[in-house]
């Protein structure tokens, strides 16, 4: 691993800090149709409250202690303080909350396999990331 390939607990917590919303939030159930208050939400959040930086790399599954589990756990949509704007950004919810709950977190930037791409991943042409 190369140590700038690593991004540390702090960097992890500042995102979190600035992306954090809560402002806002969707006082309604994923399956009730308030279409027109859902879209008013969205519009305020996206306006007055925070970004939408993603968490970085693949926010998919975390290495988790026992105790993480007993604390933080998936929230509902309309709980949620980090949606995304694609998606509905439970991983990214969940692993910013573990981070600022914890106050430890780290992730690592991996060279990725492109799939039916016809360039190489541009973040990864340097020499070092070249097997010897």
């Amino acid at each position: 691993i190369i140590p700038e390939d690593i991004i540390n607990t702090k960097e992890i917590l500042e995102l979190a800090k600035k992306n954090k919303r809560g402002f806002f939030k969707k006082p309604f159930g994923k399956n009730e149709d308030n279409n027109k208050l859902e879209k008013f939400v969205r519009k305020v959040n996206r306006k007055f409250v925070g970004e939408l930086e993603s968490y970085p790399c693949a926010a998919s599954m975390p290495l988790l202690k026992r105790e993480v589990f007993e604390k933080c756990k998936f929230r509902p949509l309309w709980e949620r303080t980090r949606p995304s704007m694609r998606g509905r950004g439970a991983d990214q919810d969940f692993n910013f909350w573990v981070a600022e709950t914890f106050q430890d977190s780290v992730a690592i930037r991996v060279p990725m396999i492109l799939w039916r791409v016809k360039n190489q991943n541009a973040l990864y042409l340097d020499k070092k990331y070249i097997p010897k």
